[in-house]
């Protein structure tokens, strides 16, 4: 997946796994994890066989679990054994964006009450109704928004591991984003 963000192009193997399963397979809806879909992806993708035969520096960032969804809006977790979770871990918590994807949906709406992340205030998209909110379905973004969303969410996820890794995330290495768990909350 090829993104531009400020001018600044970068690409992005995408292995998304229906039911956010990272490790294991999401039971008969979801026969793959994220994990098999991007050793998939090395098997049969020349681009990212060619990338990852340099022997790249991996960096690693982890999207914030709390406030996932619309959801948490509503004063509680919808995930509150991951949160908890991963609060557990400094490591994990040392590679967690700041910012949450409903304080990217405070940025789309506009929210005058929203807290500030600069990474998130150069997102270009903006709706009145945000990026959730498609009927019966509480855990995805709109259908009519939802690649422009997506898009504007790695594009900050990059931008936060810019701010962390400078100019070395723009030469030979590449970008893991841990953005999966959240269907493992009840395990």
């Amino acid at each position: 997946h090829n993104l531009r963000d400020e001018g600044d192009p970068f690409q992005m193997c995408l292995c998304i796994a229906s039911g956010g399963a990272l490790m294991m397979p999401g039971g008969d809806y979801s026969p793959e994890s994220a994990v098999s879909l991007a050793l998939r992806s090395l098997r049969r993708e020349p681009v990212v066989r060619s990338r990852l035969a340099r022997n790249p520096r991996a960096r690693v960032i982890v999207l914030n679990a709390e406030r996932s969804t619309a959801k948490c809006r509503e004063g509680r977790e919808q995930f509150p054994r991951i949160v908890e979770d991963r609060k557990q871990s400094p490591l994990v918590k040392s590679l967690e964006t700041p910012w949450t994807i409903c304080d990217l949906e405070d940025v789309v709406q506009e929210r005058a009450d929203r807290k500030q992340f600069p990474v998130l205030e150069s997102c270009k998209l903006r709706h009145r109704s945000g990026i959730y909110g498609q009927p019966g379905d509480d855990l995805h973004f709109r259908k009519n928004i939802a690649v422009a969303a997506g898009d504007e969410l790695m594009k900050a996820v990059q931008r936060t591991a810019l701010s962390w890794y400078g100019d070395d995330l723009k030469q030979d290495s590449i970008l893991i984003i841990l953005a999966a768990g959240w269907n493992a909350d009840g395990a």
